[in-house]
């Protein structure tokens, strides 16, 4: 078997004519696209007129430069490159003597030049929305960031200031108060309005530094029996003697389920308390209903409703709008609505435990 032997023979002159034209021209681009673009027409033509052939690398080059000019450089820059590079590139086939050769080769050529540069111009098209875009998300975030921040500090200098005020006070009121009823209501505000300046801090959290803190995290949430007994004391302390019914032996849900359903339930016995019919002989006014059955759980709140104050309400909608999307977050159903001629119901169903 006879082995491959090495050639010692020198590379041609073209070889290394190429070698160090393309070495130029490549170089060029670091200095700018358009010096490279003239580099490489200059190297092309210098091949063609001085050595006599062709350089199907150095034409190449040319034709690229096309759509690369396209992409960036300047709109006089680029048109009058791709004329040029176009009249060169067509120019190789006026020496030839068939006719069909030389238009074939001429409508090649120009149909390269024309599909280099409208890649260009796409490309620059498509860079000048990217870069469009990327504007407007960085101007957005920008405002959101400002928005978020101060809407933190309304919040902080407002809501949590006010809140405060009212605990000071109402506890202030409890050291004097010899009225157990009137103590009892007010334990009721000072947990209504501790919880809720602990979950305005969360949100001046979130919308301050964009780190919220896990509902479940830092916050102790009494388990279901006792939210039933809580929620039924405040509604009774309002004047609305209400009756409770609970058909699971669960105490908790899962962590963020038991979040959901302390929620809903607090947003139900908020708006019965806000729009609920008192009861002057001290029948049952409400009645609320909780059920597990595997690893889906239902709440029914049934009460009797006072026209007037639901009609003036301004806020009517908005807390169950908020409950709606806290119920369907678990796959829940939420149905809400008159039963009857003097009843509300909110009814919660399929809302997943887990």
């Amino acid at each position: 078997m006879t082995q491959p032997i090495l050639s010692d023979e020198p590379l041609s002159l073209q070889f290394y004519v190429g070698t160090s034209l393309w070495l130029l021209t490549v170089g060029a681009l670091w200095i700018g696209a358009g010096w490279a673009a003239l580099a490489g027409l200059l190297a092309a033509a210098g091949v063609r007129l001085f050595l006599g052939y062709v350089s199907i690398d150095q034409e190449l080059f040319v034709l690229i430069m096309v759509g690369v000019l396209a992409t960036y450089g300047r709109p006089a820059v680029r048109q009058v490159y791709a004329l040029v590079a176009l009249a060169w590139l067509v120019s190789q086939f006026a020496g030839l003597e068939n006719v069909q050769v030389q238009v074939l080769g001429a409508m090649v050529v120009t149909g390269l030049t024309v599909l280099a540069y409208a890649i260009g111009r796409l490309v620059r098209s498509l860079s000048r929305d990217r870069d469009r875009s990327r504007s407007e998300l960085t101007q957005a975030e920008s405002s959101l960031a400002e928005q978020r921040s101060s809407l933190a500090r309304e919040l902080h200098d407002n809501a949590v200031s006010d809140l405060t005020v009212i605990v000071m006070k109402a506890q202030r009121l409890q050291l004097d108060q010899r009225d157990p009823q009137v103590v009892t209501e007010l334990d009721s505000v000072l947990d209504r309005a501790t919880l809720t300046i602990d979950r305005i801090g969360r949100m001046v959290t979130l919308l301050r530094d964009n780190k919220p803190i896990p509902e479940t995290d830092d916050l102790v949430l009494p388990s279901i029996p006792e939210s039933l007994q809580h929620f039924e004391d405040e509604l009774s302390n309002s004047g609305i003697p209400t009756t409770v019914e609970s058909t699971t032996g669960a105490t908790t849900l899962g962590p963020s389920a038991q979040v959901a359903f302390y929620h809903i339930l607090k947003e139900a016995v908020t708006n019965v308390i806000k729009y609920g019919a008192r009861s002057a002989d001290g029948q049952p006014a409400c009645h609320i209903r909780f059920a597990v059955e595997g690893d889906r759980a239902e709440l029914c709140v049934l009460n009797q409703i006072n026209q007037e104050r639901q009609r003036n309400s301004p806020a009517l909608g908005i807390g169950l709008e908020v409950l709606r999307e806290r119920a369907e977050a678990y796959g829940a159903e939420v149905s809400v609505g008159p039963d009857g001629s003097d009843h509300w119901r909110l009814h919660v169903t399929n809302m997943r435990t887990t």
